[in-house]
């Protein structure tokens, strides 16, 4: 199935939808107030993806909650299958999913996203709502940074190719960082996705003194903005370059990211951790964001 339509739209309107399943990860330590929002969406399915190695209560959660449970979030074939079993279970012309990446790990959510794009389902349509609350603020540093793949393109020939990077800092604190990603690829060129509330001249300076650089800002809150200026650039540079976006922090850009590698594969995806959020979230603030995507093998006209 291809990707083939994206749009931004209220939580509220979930509600109105009839929901398929239900997708939520959790590692069994989360305070579980933090997720209701998303259980009280009416569907006909609800899975916990549960990766931890000791069982989690069931009386934490509703009790038309399935658990399904992971040795651990590295085990990408693991998830597949799981996801694979699931799939098979449903037939029809419009299969819808909610996935609440809240509390996912970006390589979960990668590999749900990967899978989805590159699978073929048993309905002509399967339109998945993405849910998440974050805000790009108070994070903290990590004890170790680690900077790994998530999404790659192996084609030698296409890897030769000179490297534009992408990065996603999330914190200005993430600068001293910045070195280590130039000795790392060697870029040609650089583009620095920044949201705006956190962006300043000073530290426009700081990042435009690294070679052939540029720093975009973008509004954290509107994520069609902030797909299309992702993919508009991702799809210039890819005609030349090898091209490799890092995500620093947010989940919500790294769900953007994902979404531009199921449209163009060779569009690699690496995460560098080097913090983790404090807990802030946003949902405390009212805050929840839904990204509709809908995939299809036919052209989608009654599409709003």
């Amino acid at each position: 199935m291809e990707l083939v339509h994206v749009r931004q739209v209220p939580f509220e309107d979930l509600s109105q939808e009839r929901i398929d399943v239900l997708m939520f990860a959790c590692s069994g330590t989360m305070d579980v107030n933090a997720i209701l929002p998303t259980f009280l969406v009416p569907a006909r399915r609800k899975i916990i993806l549960a990766f931890c190695n000791d069982p989690i209560s069931n009386s934490a959660f509703p009790n038309d909650a399935e658990i399904i449970y992971f040795r651990n979030d590295d085990d990408i074939s693991e998830i597949h299958q799981a996801l694979e079993n699931l799939c098979q279970t449903y037939k029809g012309d419009n299969i819808k999913l909610v996935i609440d990446y809240t509390f996912m790990q970006k390589r979960v959510l990668g590999a749900i996203v990967s899978f989805l794009s590159i699978n073929e389902f048993t309905c002509n349509r399967l339109t998945v709502y993405f849910y998440c609350a974050e805000t790009p603020v108070n994070f903290q540093q990590s004890s170790e940074t680690v900077l790994r793949p998530i999404l790659l393109y192996e084609n030698y020939k296409f890897n030769k190719r000179p490297i534009a990077l992408i990065v996603e800092l999330n914190s200005m604190s993430q600068i001293e960082h910045v070195k280590e990603l130039y000795y790392t690829f060697c870029p040609v060129q650089a583009h620095f996705f920044i949201p705006s509330p956190i962006l300043n001249q000073k530290d426009i300076e700081s990042l435009e003194k690294f070679p052939a650089s540029k720093v975009v800002g973008y509004i954290p809150h509107d994520l069609e903005m902030l797909d299309e200026t992702l993919r508009q650039l991702c799809r210039q540079l890819r005609l030349d370059h090898r091209v490799v976006v890092v995500t620093m922090g947010s989940k919500i850009f790294s769900m953007v990211a994902f979404l531009i590698n199921a449209r163009y594969p060779d569009v690699e995806v690496w995460q560098y951790d080097v913090a983790t959020f404090t807990g802030n979230w946003a949902e405390g603030k009212g805050e929840k964001f839904v990204y509709r995507a809908i995939l299809s093998d036919d052209f989608l006209e009654d599409i709003n």
